[in-house]
């Protein structure tokens, strides 16, 4: 205990976390600032070391911003996209995002079997 202390770090029973848990959750806004990091991708290093590439929110508004003006792309809430890239793939990243934004559902695909259950 004395270790997880000297290092500011909490430990709490599960019992304690379910009570957080249930607690209204006190929200914090930051203003964010276009060139600020809004998340990570992780490369694979096919073409070299693996490494983390910083995305801000300028880069993600954008790449959404593309999406959401494509008539063709026009989300709903009642639909559902089928998410079977990487999660890491920068496209399928954008993609998540858009349809969440839309308020629509992801489905993440797991197997070519899982998927027929689903449509059949």
């Amino acid at each position: 205990m004395q270790a997880f202390k000297s290092k500011k770090i909490s430990l709490l029973s599960l019992t304690s976390l379910i009570e957080k848990g249930s607690q209204k959750p006190r929200l914090e806004y930051v203003n964010s600032k276009p060139e600020h990091c809004l998340t990570f991708s992780y490369t694979s290093g096919t073409t070299g070391q693996p490494k983390a590439v910083m995305l801000s929110h300028r880069n993600v508004c954008s790449c959404c911003t593309v999406l959401l003006t494509n008539e063709e792309l026009q989300l709903k809430p009642s639909d559902v996209y089928m998410s079977y890239l990487p999660l890491p793939h920068i496209f399928e990243r954008m993609a998540v995002y858009n349809v969440l934004y839309a308020g629509a559902v992801v489905w993440y695909f797991s197997s070519y079997s899982a998927f027929l259950q689903v449509i059949n």
